[in-house]
């Protein structure tokens, strides 16, 4: 089975069933983190035909703030 957020459908359910509780709390902070810079929902921007082009926009701004 694929892991991927849209074939799943749900975040809970692609946390779910990541082994490592450390990783889910990292992707956890993660996705937060990426919501907040986004100003909406993740699950908003999968549904989004911009949804690639956001998130290599919150990577350069990672790169920038944390080199």
């Amino acid at each position: 089975m694929e892991l991927s957020v849209s074939t799943l459908g749900k975040i809970e359910d692609f946390l779910e069933v990541i082994p490592s509780k450390y990783t889910r709390k990292n992707y956890k902070f993660g996705i937060k983190k990426f919501e907040e810079w986004y100003g909406g929902s993740i699950t908003e921007l999968i549904k989004s035909t911009q949804a690639t082009r956001k998130v290599e926009k919150f990577y350069v701004a990672l790169r920038q703030k944390h080199p």
